[in-house]
């Protein structure tokens, strides 16, 4: 298969696997604050760098282990074997701390991380349980990486997919119709790495599986090895954890444990995704790995400008559609307590993917500054979500905003926008993959809208809009 064809291919179920992750942590959120009210939120946001630690861990052993064996395969070297097999006894061996912190002390660990004598009760069963699955939180990041690093993205996102998917349902049934609370949840999100596991798992009995697992003690030789090209990922979940720990402590002392709940809601904004953007380098790395092992430089870097390419092409896009969007007053009004007022600019909000596939939403103020100003201040927006964001949301505080999304790997003609009940009346805009016809780079946009406040007029200038911003980020001889 052609290059490009197989980036896209990686890239898109990479990102469309990974978006299914949003949909157990927006469930989990709501129905832990459905059962369990303000101080289950706080639990949750106190448990948060306890997650991160572990998926820190999890995260450099797998994508550091699935690189050297991607280097390894590409140069037909047989010793690529062992980087799964020692990942996997590696993980089992850094999960034992955690998992005798589940059974001997998992108050201790809550009270270190700032809770109080009613959350300390109210998280034992949570977090005793979800620390005793610590091997299979571990292992399934690394089972995913390989079987995604062996050709398999299909599996790998079907696999991530069902485990969310199960993760939302249970999540329901283990907490209310059985009645298991919060270590309902806890189960539920505990479980689902074990059936993504056990899906992944397809992969080796297809004659296509080059993956094996040897029979070997642990090596630390290998682990450095590996670690050496997963530490990225470790400090990116690590600062994460750091980050929300020092919020959670700060808003205690504050504000109490309201005030660590308020914060899970308030810290980010938004409904759409951009996770898109980490997606992108995600799903290429098993193509540059295996460029690198084959000593092609030429595909290396036609890789690395399609990633850029790509990223840069998002980017523009929705600066150009929030620019175009604020550029009609209609599309700046909302409806608010009855009545209709008009903001003199509505900010855009998506969301942004974490180290650990999880989400966080993003809200940028302002695209009325240069194109290149408006890039960096996205880049800080993006890191301060990414390291302290949560999926929380609040109607009341999310108005006025434009929500983007893309879809980068479909080419489509008509896209609907699910709203809650009551629906508000913020923008949605949403676009996808750059195609070819008549001769002429095109592109799906669609944007939907309240009919009270704009209609078919309005929705015009926006397009008008859009293309003429456009035509300034990509000046052609036809534009000057």
């Amino acid at each position: 298969m052609d290059l490009t064809k197989q980036f896209f291919k990686y890239v898109s179920q990479n990102i469309f696997g990974l978006l299914g992750t949003s949909c157990y942590i927006l469930a989990d959120t709501y129905f832990i604050a459905q059962a369990a009210g303000t101080d289950g939120v706080t639990l949750l946001n106190l448990c948060l760098p306890i997650y991160n630690f572990i998926f820190a861990i999890g995260s450099m052993i797998a994508l550091g282990s699935a690189t050297r064996y991607a280097i390894a395969k590409a140069q037909n070297d047989a010793r690529g074997q062992r980087y799964f097999s020692n990942a996997i006894l590696c993980a089992v061996l850094a999960s034992i701390p955690w998992m005798l912190a589940g059974v001997f002390a998992p108050g201790a660990l809550l009270r270190l991380m700032g809770g109080d004598a009613g959350i300390v009760t109210l998280g034992i069963p949570y977090a005793r349980i979800f620390l005793l699955f610590t091997p299979f939180f571990m292992c399934n990041y690394i089972v995913s990486a390989f079987v995604r690093n062996d050709g398999d993205p299909s599996l790998a996102m079907v696999a991530t997919l069902s485990g969310s998917l199960f993760n939302v349902v249970f999540d329901y049934i283990f907490m209310f119709p059985l009645g298991l609370g919060l270590a309902g949840a806890a189960l539920a999100t505990a479980v689902s790495p074990i059936i993504s596991i056990a899906i992944c798992s397809r992969h080796f009995l297809k004659k296509e599986n080059t993956l094996q697992f040897v029979r070997q003690l642990p090596s630390a030789r290998l682990l450095a090895q590996s670690c050496q090209l997963g530490i990225s990922g470790f400090v990116g979940e690590l600062s994460s954890g750091v980050t929300t720990t020092v919020f959670n402590f700060l808003l205690l002392g504050l504000a109490g444990n309201v005030g660590v709940a308020a914060y899970g809601v308030v810290a980010n904004f938004a409904l759409v995704a951009t996770a898109i953007f980490n997606g992108v380098a995600q799903g290429a790395q098993p193509l540059v790995s295996r460029c690198y092992g084959q000593n092609d430089h030429a595909g290396a870097r036609k890789l690395l400008l399609l990633g850029s390419g790509t990223v840069l092409v998002l980017a523009a896009v929705l600066y150009a559609a929030v620019r175009a969007a604020n550029g009609v007053p209609e599309l700046r009004r909302r409806i608010e307590d009855g009545q209709v007022v008009e903001y003199d600019e509505c900010p855009v909000s998506f969301t942004e993917m974490k180290p650990d596939g999880s989400y966080a939403y993003c809200r940028m103020e302002s695209a009325r500054v240069p194109y290149e100003d408006y890039i960096a201040m996205g880049r800080v927006q993006q890191a301060a979500a990414r390291q302290g964001g949560t999926i929380e949301t609040d109607r009341r505080a999310e108005s006025p905003s434009i929500f983007a999304s893309c879809l980068p790997w479909l080419n489509y003609t008509s896209l609907t926008h699910p709203a809650c009940t009551p629906a508000d009346s913020n923008v949605r805009v949403s676009w996808g993959q750059l195609f070819m016809r008549c001769g002429m780079t095109q592109l799906s946009v669609s944007i939907q809208v309240h009919h009270a406040l704009a209609d078919g007029w309005h929705i015009a200038r926006f397009y008008r809009a859009l293309e003429e911003e456009i035509a300034a980020l990509c000046p052609t001889e036809e534009n000057q």
